[in-house]
């Protein structure tokens, strides 16, 4: 069944509400309290909407009988509750499907009860045929309107046309949701009046009322923006723009497949973020780009876990690694860079044309950078300015040993670089625990966000050496200054908003998670994966410290890396990377972040198990 087209946008905005409605204000003070109180116990918030839903139909009781007092006590014993339990959910940071799911059937049922018991009110004390139509007509008209306000659209005050019913319309909208929740001003009145024959046709009355008030404009301006995409389609004529698209997207999704990419560094991209790279980009010069900047600056100091700042910036890495050495080093420093081959070799050469000093420690294949050889080289180099460590080698998939690394790193005065690109998010990163000065990132990877933003986090001590000149006077100003990128007007504006867009909803869904949640959620991945490689595949890995963030394997020699890269895209649209180690024997790269499950993990291993056996009956057998 298709989906409706959204509405036609005006430069009119949606309806904005506030955080939650004046009537809740109270009730929102003391559940702010009592959640912060009640995190660490064992209270489920599921378990405060049962009860407060069994509140609200015992309120309905209480009204049967003409209790309106103890009915009123009761519904606002219910709305309390009803904000503590959201409260305490986000104060763990355990957001809920399924208790959104409960709280939505427990409003809809405690709404319909208090109607019903006001209903029986009226037909225990005069069961006459008159008021037992009432009685049903206050359930019908009731249950219109709580099915025509939970269909409202926010979005259908900004459709095209109709430019005073659509001020109306957010009036009305607005009036409604300041009487939330309805129940309240309900039992309010009918305390004051009494559950009385005209009592209840007032109420029935009112329902009525605001349910057409808010359905018939709903309808039209819908409607109005059905209408506008039913438009006639203009004629192509032979050769012009308007028949080039559907030959263009065709090329495009042969060259770019739609795959499962379980390559390094590329991220499984949560539902959230592939739907905002699918809207309209804003202009780069945006203002909004500057709140979305200012937000995603705010927050991404948690993840790197400091309380310095994050930089982003447009660009690759590399751009941000520039940055880095022309801020915060002079040509001619000494810069010691540690790590695998593939990851020295690519810093190196930025350093080489920075014009410092480079040394390099190129760590064994599968076991990573050690306390005992960084001290040993750090002693014939006393006077290094900044060692750059790689957090995770994407070549062999080792984690460095960040904690120990740090020790020794304790009494040397140089700056402490991390080049968390690969790890970050997938891997613990405890940037003032472990004294790192300098983290380098991107958007990608664990960050689970489209790549095109690159990330320098600076830890305080950095932080507070971009008051001082810039040590490359050249830089001072430019794009390659850590300096400029620190106000949001120069920086926010300066950035791809698909990419910034995407990580402002990354990085808040992480967040909302919980940083360690994330960081155990990929480990368990990580070891699901490599248990399948071994035990399933019958791979042999290559790295005695893996990385949560990605994976190398060792490729039997009877295998043809082409046939089996060929078979499991063949069989999954599944990509892997391939590389070889240093003896020149062909490896196996993969990359398992971002919103992946047990069964994305599975149903990997599965195809790498059937594309290896695939492979190995394809290949050439060799007569002596």
């Amino acid at each position: 069944m298709s989906q409706p087209a959204p509405p036609t946008p005006t430069t009119e905005p949606p309806i904005v509400t506030p955080p939650y409605p004046p009537l809740y204000a109270p009730f929102k003070f003391l559940s702010l309290r009592l959640a912060a109180r009640l995190t660490p116990t064992r209270l489920s918030s599921n378990a405060l909407t049962v009860v407060w839903a069994l509140l609200l139909i015992t309120a309905s009781v209480a009204l049967a009988y003409e209790h309106t007092v103890y009915a009123l006590a009761l519904i606002l014993l219910s709305v309390l509750l009803d904000c503590l339990d959201g409260d305490l959910a986000r104060h763990r940071r355990q957001p809920s499907l399924a208790g959104t799911l409960l709280e939505q059937l427990a409003h809809w049922t405690g709404n319909m009860g208090l109607v019903a018991g006001a209903a029986a009110a009226l037909l225990l004390d005069d069961p006459r045929p008159g008021n037992i139509l009432l009685a049903a007509a206050l359930a019908v008209v009731q249950a219109v309107y709580i099915a025509v306000v939970r269909q409202v659209r926010p979005d259908a005050a900004s459709v095209a046309g109709y430019p005073r019913l659509r001020a109306a319309f957010r009036r009305i909208v607005k009036g409604i949701y300041n009487l939330s929740p309805i129940e309240l001003p309900m039992a309010v009145a009918l305390v004051v009046s009494g559950v009385t024959q005209e009592a209840l046709i007032a109420l029935t009355g009112l329902f009525a009322v605001l349910s057409g008030l808010v359905f018939v404009p709903h309808f039209v301006l819908v409607r109005a923006a059905d209408r506008s995409q039913w438009g006639p389609a203009a004629p192509a004529r032979p050769g012009a723009f308007t028949s080039l698209p559907a030959q263009h997207r065709t090329t495009v999704a042969q060259v770019i497949p739609d795959a499962r990419w379980w390559t390094p560094g590329v991220p499984r991209l949560p539902a959230e973020v592939q739907a905002l790279l699918g809207r309209q980009a804003p202009a780069s010069g945006a203002p909004v780009l500057e709140a979305v900047w200012r937000d995603v600056t705010a927050k991404l100091p948690e993840l790197f876990r400091t309380k310095g700042a994050v930089l982003p910036f447009s660009g690759p890495d590399d751009l941000a690694w520039e940055a880095v050495l022309r801020t915060l080093c002079a040509p001619g420093d000494a810069i010691l860079i540690v790590g695998g081959r593939t990851s020295v070799e690519r810093r190196r050469k930025a350093a080489d044309r920075f014009g410092g000093r480079v040394s390099s420690l190129l760590t064994p294949f599968g076991t990573g950078a050690t306390p005992t050889e960084l001290d040993r080289l750090l002693a014939d180099h006393p006077a290094v300015r900044l060692v750059l460590l790689s957090q995770t080698e994407a070549e062999d998939g080792t984690r460095t040993d960040l904690p120990a690394v740090a020790e020794v790193l304790r009494a040397n005065d140089a700056l402490f670089a991390v080049d968390a690109c690969l790890g970050l998010c997938a891997d613990d990163l405890r940037m003032d625990e472990w004294g790192v000065d300098i983290a380098l990132s991107s958007s990608d990877s664990g960050m689970m966000a489209p790549p095109g933003v690159s990330l320098v986090a600076l830890g305080p001590s950095a932080l507070r050496l971009l008051d001082e000149p810039a040590a490359d006077g050249g830089c001072a100003g430019t794009s390659l200054d850590l300096r400029t990128h620190r106000e949001a007007e120069s920086s926010g504006r300066r950035l791809a908003a698909p990419a910034l867009a995407g990580l402002q909803m990354s990085v808040g869904l992480i967040l909302e998670a919980g940083l360690d949640h994330v960081l155990a959620h990929h480990q368990r991945l990580a070891e699901r994966f490599r248990r399948g490689c071994v035990d399933v595949a019958g791979l042999e890995l290559a790295s005695t410290r893996p990385s949560a963030a990605c994976t190398t394997a060792l490729l039997p020699a009877a295998v043809d890396v082409r046939e089996l890269q060929n078979q499991m895209f063949a069989t999954a649209r599944m990509v892997v990377a391939t590389g070889a180690d240093p003896q020149g024997a062909p490896t196996l790269h993969f990359g398992h972040v971002g919103w992946l499950a047990d069964d994305d993990v599975d149903l990997a291993v599965r195809t790498l198990a059937a594309a290896l056996d695939a492979a190995r009956d394809l290949a050439p057998t060799h007569v002596d």
